[in-house]
């Protein structure tokens, strides 16, 4: 439900003859006609006259309380006390204003009763501690607070409020309503009550009888700001815009340019789906109320219809820490996972909203995008079903429910939902168009023609029918007929894109790119400026290898849409590839001109300022994103990134910090959080994140990835082998075994690692990931039979593999085994470019004594690799051989001045002293 936000009010007064107690009067009366922005003006003009009035502070204080500002409410009150007012008059509304400034903690630090409190002011503050220690997360201890404060003095208004809360969140709704009828039988505080009363009736999915409360609030105080923003949500809902509307200007007319204002202008433009509008006016709410929970949730919202879902997943994730299980939020939060693949996730996120009893047809259907997306079809058709259940007429999920029993195989139910989602809504054509899109993804081509054949039908002459038909036919591979198709569409109309598009592909699948590009060529002499096209030629001149043409076509693209961003993304891209910084920080410059207002583009600018080495304006460049995104998870950790990659650590973990506190379990920021603790040193600081990502993904590999390399650093290998078989408790998977493998073998479990990894391969003999490190494993750890017996494995699987084919001639040779140098030149013949191949071949030579071939092959490895060792040594042991004693003995003096320990120094040593 809507909150309410720190605001200040100035203006004028003609009444400059009027008296202190004159002024504090018109207040009052103010106050009693629930005009308190006006009562707050004649304060601020009574304290003109008189600074030291501790009667009109105290007053502007409780006022303050009225309109919800908590820190100017502190600063009056506490000057009251100290002109003289009574501390037990000030106390309990001090910690009125601590409540709502957030600073829960300190309600229970500062505002205690003493032994001469009042009973009265005793169950106030009672009470007060009560609200704080819930807002603390604190349930057990706030609701015994607020019996106690009962118990003292029963006519406490907010006393009633907090027994109300409790009894809400252990989902006793009538106990909830039974408090809030007994509070609105006491005198006081009877608008704050209706508040509640409204809220309670909302949660009970009650709106028109909420409306009536919020009413009744707005009756006695017509400046309530809640008020208003919960009825203007509330018929924004209904549909009521002018309604809300009228309500909203009362806002803007009361606060002009103000946070409140703001955020229900922002209402109004979302619910007109003007998105764009929207998150600007979130932004103007965010510069001076960053933590304002209500537009925190309508970010979130507003994002995810932007496409922006990782910035939206933040905005909900912050929301629903502190109302967790909120069906709205809770329902985005789910979609904006569906569409980042976080299907897990989504169901997690889900779980409380999907009870054995649950009439929530959107989170059901929601559960069943989720396992669909899973490929679970058959979790995905429950959910299906069960939403279906509740709501048998709702065409969507009918759709929903088809496509999922077909993408399953289960066409005899999947074909009879598609239909029937058809039948309901005989002027569309989406559920035969999704059926058809089924049958093509599933390369089931003559179900999707005879789908197609229905369809036109119902939209003769539509082009885009025949497109689909032609796209079958690609997909039967009978080109001739989707041919045809393509060109029946562009029979009915010779503009249809799509069908230029797909003939053109044909085109150029049957190698005639001048066909394809004359196509599009086509397309701009009748729309010279059509993007698409420009952007198609530009790819069809890429993929011909005409990078001058492609960019002229790029340039072009850019030049006719000033404000297009794609063409430039493209430019800065290839520009960059080309290693030409300065043209792509040109055009990264210009497009950020052209759109400055562009997140994207300011990110284009980093991203190609970076690559051109310009350190500190890279930098720059993702601090400014950071600052206009301050609670995008997805701009901070752009900073935090380019921050790594500049070397500054310490800037680089507050950013992450920062990340962590909009969102306190955001993977990625973890992460990466872990790995920079890990390098510099810290790695108990790596141990502390990597646990807390566990508790707040148990069901996550990750937490416990991330610790297993902490330990690893700290050289605790125990520890991290028991991560790492935590992590594959949860998951199995190859490369995390491999860790544990690494980890167990480090800590000295030579056995129980051997017999696992066999047990591995004997399960999934196919595995080559983990035979290829088991074979390298074996041959660093000098078991060469083993070795051999891994490597020939895999070469029975995978004959080319260069790398094993070279790592087993050199274990050959170890062996003197004479298949050595007809291994070594398979191996190079596959890979002659590689310094690996050219040294192991080569060495062989030396060996074998053909030393001149030997030598021009280790110089070329030598080449390639100039910093290994190894290669060095090589090449020392080749000149040698060949008689080249002087620059033999040259290169093993610089070999082992630079190079002392490793692991042939011993046999250099020995050749530098024979020479």
């Amino acid at each position: 439900l809507a909150l309410s936000v720190p605001v200040a009010l100035s203006g004028c007064d003609s009444t400059a003859n009027l008296t202190e107690q004159e002024h504090i009067q018109r207040a009052k009366d103010f106050e009693d006609n629930g005009k308190l922005q006006g009562s707050i003006v004649e304060l601020k003009n009574a304290l003109q006259k008189n600074p030291d009035s501790a009667g009109a502070r105290l007053l502007l204080g409780q006022i303050y309380l009225k309109t919800r500002q908590g820190a100017e409410a502190e600063k009056e009150l506490n000057r009251a006390q100290q002109l003289g007012t009574n501390r037990e008059v000030v106390q309990p509304l001090v910690g009125e204003a601590l409540l709502l400034m957030g600073e829960y903690q300190r309600v229970i630090d500062e505002i205690q009763p003493g032994d001469q409190t009042s009973p009265t002011n005793r169950a106030r503050i009672l009470q007060l501690r009560g609200h704080a220690l819930l807002k603390l997360g604190k349930l057990k201890e706030g609701c015994d607070m607020f019996q106690q404060s009962r118990a003292v003095d029963a006519r406490i208004p907010q006393t009633y409020w907090g027994l109300a809360q409790c009894a809400v969140a252990k989902r006793e709704m009538k106990q909830a309503r039974a408090w809030l009828d007994e509070a609105i039988k006491l005198p006081a505080e009877q608008a704050g009550t209706r508040m509640f009363i409204g809220d309670w009736e909302q949660l009970n999915n009650n709106p028109q009888a909420a409306l009536a409360a919020y009413g009744e609030v707005l009756k006695a105080e017509p400046d309530n700001l809640e008020a208003l923003q919960n009825r203007i949500t509330l018929n924004l809902k209904a549909g009521q815009v002018e309604a809300a509307r009228v309500d909203i200007e009362q806002v803007e007319k009361l606060m002009p340019k103000t946070a409140p204002a703001y955020y229900v202008r922002a209402l109004l433009l979302f619910q007109q789906k003007n998105f764009p509008a929207t998150q600007s006016a979130l932004q103007e709410v965010f510069k001076t109320m960053p933590r304002h929970l209500p537009s925190t949730l309508l970010a979130g919202a507003t994002a995810f219809e932007l496409g922006s879902y990782e910035q939206a997943e933040s905005y909900l994730q912050r929301y629903l820490a502190r109302y967790p299980g909120q069906d709205y939020a809770t329902r985005i939060l789910a979609a904006t996972q569906i569409k980042q693949n976080q299907a897990d996730k989504a169901l997690e996120t889900l779980a409380p909203l999907l009870t054995p009893d649950s009439q929530d047809v959107q989170a059901l259907t929601l559960a069943g995008e989720a396992s669909r997306a899973k490929q679970d079809s058959a979790r995905a058709a429950e959910w299906f079903a069960r939403a279906a259940a509740i709501d048998p007429n709702n065409a969507a999920l009918r759709t929903r429910m088809g496509i999922n029993h077909l993408s399953a195989g289960d066409f005899p139910h999947g074909l009879p939902e598609l239909q029937a989602a058809a039948a309901m809504t005989p002027k569309q054509h989406e559920a035969d168009n999704l059926l058809v899109l089924a049958y093509l993804e599933q390369q089931q081509f003559d179900k999707a023609l005879s789908t197609i054949e229905s369809m036109e039908r119902k939209l003769p002459g539509n082009p885009a029918v025949s497109v689909l038909r032609g796209q079958a036919f690609t997909g039967k591979n009978d080109l001739v007929r989707a041919r045809t198709s393509f060109e029946a569409a562009l029979a009915t109309d010779r503009d249809f894109y799509p069908a230029i598009a797909s003939l053109a592909q044909l085109d150029l699948y049957e190698k005639r790119p001048d066909a394809a590009r004359k196509r599009f060529e086509g397309v701009l002499s009748k729309h010279e400026n059509h993007l698409q096209a420009m952007l198609a030629l530009a790819q069809l001149e890429t993929l011909q290898q005409n990078s001058p043409a492609a960019l002229n076509w790029l340039k072009k693209a850019a030049a006719a849409h000033p404000k297009a961003l794609e063409p430039r993304q493209r430019l800065v891209s290839l520009y960059i590839g080309n290693q030409e910084y300065p043209k792509a920080l040109a055009i990264a410059n210009e497009t950020l001109q052209a759109l400055p207002d562009s997140l994207v583009a300011l990110d284009l600018l980093g991203t190609a300022q970076l690559a051109a080495g310009q350190k500190g304006n890279a930098l720059a460049s993702a601090m400014r994103l950071a600052e206009k995104m301050p609670q995008a998870v997805a701009a901070q950790m752009k900073l935090a990134q380019t921050q790594l990659s500049l070397g500054k650590r310490d800037a680089a973990r507050i950013t992450l910090n920062k990340v962590l506190t909009i969102q306190p379990d955001f993977q990625p920021a973890q992460e990466t959080l872990v790995d920079l603790e890990i390098r510099s040193g810290r790695t108990g600081e790596a141990l502390r994140v990597a646990r807390q990502m566990q508790l707040a993904h148990p069901k996550s590999v990750a937490g416990f990835l991330m610790e297993g390399k902490a330990q690893l650093a700290a050289k605790q290998p125990a520890a991290a082998a028991q991560a790492f078989m935590q992590a594959l408790t949860i998951e199995r998977k190859n490369t995390t075994f491999i860790q544990w493998h690494q980890a167990a073998f480090l800590a000295g479990n030579v056995s129980q690692a051997d017999n696992q990894i066999t047990q591995w391969l004997k399960a999934q003999p196919a595995d080559f990931p983990v035979r290829a490190y088991l074979a390298q494993h074996y041959m660093n750890s000098e078991r060469t039979p083993e070795a051999i017996g891994q490597y020939e494995v895999i070469l029975q699987q995978m004959p080319n593999n260069a790398l094993a084919l070279n790592n087993l001639a050199a274990l050959y040779q170890q062996q003197k085994d004479p298949r050595a140098r007809a291994t070594a030149e398979k191996a190079y013949k596959l890979s002659p470019k590689d310094a690996a191949t050219q040294d192991t071949l080569g060495w062989i030579l030396l060996e074998q004594g053909q030393s001149a071939r030997g030598l021009q092959l280790i110089q070329n490895a030598v080449s390639v690799q100039p910093n290994i060792p190894t290669l060095r040594y090589h090449l020392a042991v080749a000149l040698a051989q060949t008689g080249s004693k002087t620059q033999a003995r040259a290169e093993l003096e610089k070999l082992l001045a630079k190079s002392p320990a490793f692991p042939e120094a011993a046999a250099a040593k020995i050749l530098l002293n024979s020479l």
